[in-house]
């Protein structure tokens, strides 16, 4: 009995009907001279945008309210014409919005279904008291605040695409990168290309449902990917690796130490060592430096693709860390170390780096990247046949 009443309502539910969205748009006054497709005659720039708009709402059907022919679809073919509803008499508007209301009823429920009217005062006056549901977005503005309305939202749905494309694009070169071979330490230098891009993953980091890029970079010299990657988690100078002053800047930050501030201060400029050589607490900074190299050779791996030209790798990787860092799957976890980092970029993007992150992501993988992927893959496929 209850297998049957269950079905019942499940019957009930398939036949209800949901209210349908139609968006109605009033025609423009600047048109073409010749016969073409209702979309296409009006030419002012307020009619392209609001058609925009109104596409962008996803609605159900969209129709244009002409002064001539009435209820126009987009695409119906008319004649180019000169008549506006400001200069009927009254009588003929009622008229003319009882028409449009008879063809809307022949196809939609002017009670239930949802109307959204891109129309001036004149067009929607007398259609109103036959729509019992209705928005209208741009009510009291004057032409110049509605051209702006819509120009607001174009600019917001472009970013809000680019947002998309972009976080696709970052699930796209995770999934890719992913799949290439890992190194940790002690990693056999032999085996990584000379010059390329490499990308670091954490541990306990997890995005787009796998391992988190944490940071991306690349080399000037050329050569001189291996030796960037030994000066990243080997060699105890974080005067020569930002990524080892930010995870020390972290770790010192995290139990409140003091000697954040010297930590902060480089060496390698000779000023610097003049002035702060004999203040600095050497001791205690060769200390954190083993920190940081502990640290870093415990929790970090990373991965790596071959782009021999330099200007090539520079641009790529200034893409892949703006993609990533402004990605918003790409969260850290509640434990990173990076939270409690001084520098509010490395907080605020989830990565251990500042530079090039407020730049412009990539909206597609490039071909560049798919290429030296390939190559990567082969390489290491070719190295283990070797061994």
């Amino acid at each position: 009995m209850q297998d049957a009443n269950r079905s019942e309502w499940d019957n009930d539910r398939t036949q209800i009907k949901l209210p349908k969205n139609i968006v109605l748009v009033s025609c423009g006054k600047r048109k073409q001279t010749s016969r073409v497709r209702a979309e296409e005659l009006y030419t002012s720039t307020w009619f392209g945008k609001a058609v925009t708009y109104a596409k962008g709402l996803k609605p159900d059907a969209i129709f244009i309210l002409s002064a001539k022919y009435g209820l126009l679809d987009l695409n119906q073919v008319i004649e180019p014409y000169d008549l506006t509803l400001k200069h009927l008499p009254k009588i003929k508007r009622v008229a003319w919005a009882e028409d449009i209301c008879k063809k809307l009823a022949k196809q939609f429920d002017l009670n239930a279904d949802h109307f959204t009217l891109l129309a001036g005062h004149s067009y929607r006056e007398f259609l109103i008291p036959h729509l019992r549901h209705h928005t209208i977005p741009m009510e009291g503005l004057q032409q110049g605040k509605q051209l702006h309305f819509l120009k607001e939202h174009a600019i917001t749905k472009r970013k809000e695409k680019r947002k998309i494309n972009s976080t696709n694009t970052c699930t796209a070169i995770h999934q890719l990168i992913c799949r290439l071979p890992r190194y940790q330490f002690p990693f056999d230098t032999f085996q990584l290309p000379s010059n390329g891009i490499y990308f670091l993953f954490e541990k306990g980091e997890n995005g787009h449902d796998g391992e988190r890029i944490v940071r991306i970079g690349t080399h000037t010299g050329q050569d001189r990917l291996a030796t960037r990657l030994i000066e990243h988690f080997i060699t105890p100078n974080k005067d020569r690796s930002i990524f080892r002053k930010n995870i020390g800047r972290a770790i010192l930050a995290r139990r409140k130490d003091s000697f954040l501030e010297h930590w902060n201060i480089s060496l390698t400029r000779r000023d610097n060592r003049a002035r702060y050589g004999t203040v600095i607490d050497r001791v205690k900074q060769t200390g954190v430096e083993q920190e940081v190299s502990d640290y870093i050779t415990r929790h970090f791996c990373f991965s790596v693709i071959s782009i021999p030209d330099k200007q090539q790798r520079m641009e790529l990787e200034s893409q892949l860390i703006a993609t990533i860092a402004q990605c918003k799957q790409c969260s850290p976890s509640t434990k990173w170390l990076g939270h409690d980092s001084p520098e509010s970029a490395v907080r605020q993007y989830g990565l251990w780096q500042k530079q090039h992150t407020k730049g412009q992501p990539l909206q597609e993988v490039p071909e560049i990247l798919k290429i030296s992927f390939n190559i990567s893959k082969s390489s290491s496929t070719e190295q283990k046949k070797d061994l």
